[in-house]
């Protein structure tokens, strides 16, 4: 069997959504309301098949010790479509928010609290994992400097914008989680960018607001250059938030045709060009999540309870299948014994291992995910404290 065939990703696929459905009947989870099923649909295929991009090069580490995209574009597409898809959504999700918002003021301590409750408790598992699984891979001793360790895991604890460390004399660190937190500084960036974003469509962000945000766009970009070809990605997303509003595109995403026409233009890049983080990509890709953002649910696919379950777990997903595989090849099986694996073996072991990556991602979503973004509200409150006695203390000024 050819190791970039795409047998396996189907049956790996096949065997999550078998997993989806079986802790489905175990449990009696509610799906959340949602205006865009079709985008919670999609994020759960997004986050699966990154990990299937990762699982391929793994296949071709172990061989030959490099980490590259896999020689395939099926897999290569796989993470950098999905990548490319994930940023359209954040854009749209986040610019119809602010379109719906004209004309009323934001509270925009409480969307910062919704994002820190949204994204950090996740990330600090799967911190928590990197570092244990760094300690064990060196055998539980210091290897550096302590202040240099705790400086190197700051880095990382701050999304990675400073940079991606190896640690404790761990060479490739980055391999534990896939290097997945490359994304997360542009997903940051974004929402520094908000209040911005928000006079271009109508609203009146507070100076206050523009101000703390220049300053941490400032920062952010002090401490990391981003490859800006990836924010059409999310302009993308962006203008597809004003495109839905037409009745006649939502009809025709609908139809059969807007289904096939958004099929065959997710299907186009992974054809025309080796990567999807090309302008000409990007604007296919645009065009097919424009459909999907509009109805397109490809036939149905989209808008199952079993798909939009799956996207629940998304975010966990992305985050934590790194350290699956990791923990998978490197200390259960032996990166010797895995390097020996035929196409088949290795596929194989992706397909038992599909299971797992579900079950912890929804455990990670039901315990840590779910209960932390329902507390937003109180952690606006928290960081609201400080600014309120602030400006109390200028209305009263102490005497002197």
């Amino acid at each position: 069997m050819s190791p970039t065939s795409a047998l396996p990703a189907l049956a790996c696929l096949a065997v999550a959504l078998a997993t989806c459905e079986f802790i489905r009947r175990l449990g009696s989870a509610r799906l959340p309301a949602s205006r865009f099923v079709t985008i919670d649909g999609l994020r759960g295929y997004l986050a699966f098949f990154v990990f299937l991009h990762h699982s391929s090069i793994w296949y071709y580490y172990l061989k030959d010790g490099l980490w590259q995209l896999p020689p395939s574009r099926l897999y290569a597409h796989f993470g950098q479509t999905s990548v490319a898809l994930f940023f359209m959504v954040t854009g749209f999700l986040f610019a119809h928010k602010l379109l719906h918002s004209r004309g009323t003021p934001i509270r925009w301590l409480d969307v910062y609290a919704s994002r820190i409750a949204r994204l950090l408790p996740a990330y600090l598992l799967a911190m928590a994992l990197l570092f244990l699984l760094v300690f064990t891979a060196t055998g539980f001793s210091l290897r550096e400097a302590p202040s240099a360790l705790l400086g190197k895991m700051l880095d990382w604890l701050l999304f990675s914008i400073p940079s991606k460390p190896d640690m404790n004399g761990f060479i490739g660190t980055f391999r534990i989680v896939a290097g997945v937190t490359w994304t997360l500084p542009y997903e940051w960036l974004f929402y520094f960018c908000l209040p911005f974003l928000g006079v271009l469509l109508g609203n009146r962000p507070s100076p206050v607001a523009m101000a703390i945000m220049a300053g941490m766009i400032w920062l952010v970009l002090k401490a990391w250059q981003p490859n800006w070809t990836l924010a059409y990605m999310f302009v993308a997303g962006g203008l597809s938030a004003l495109a839905v509003r037409s009745t006649h595109l939502q009809r025709f995403a609908a139809s059969i045709p807007g289904n096939l026409l958004c099929l065959a233009l997710l299907l186009l890049p992974g054809v025309l060009f080796p990567s999807a983080y090309q302008e000409t990509a990007i604007l296919i890709l645009g065009l097919a999540f424009l459909l999907i953002a509009a109805g397109s649910s490809l036939f149905g696919l989209l808008t199952q309870a079993l798909s939009r379950f799956l996207g629940e777990m998304t975010y966990s997903m992305y985050l934590l299948h790194g350290c699956i595989l990791f923990i998978s090849f490197e200390l259960l099986i032996g990166r010797d014994n895995a390097k020996a694996f035929s196409a088949l073996e290795h596929w194989l072991v992706i397909g038992a291992i599909t299971p797992l990556v579900v079950l912890a991602s929804y455990l990670s979503f039901r315990f840590i995910e779910s209960p932390a973004m329902q507390r937003s509200r109180q952690l606006s409150a928290l960081l609201g404290k400080p600014m309120l006695a602030l400006k109390r203390l200028g209305r009263h000024p102490t005497a002197g």
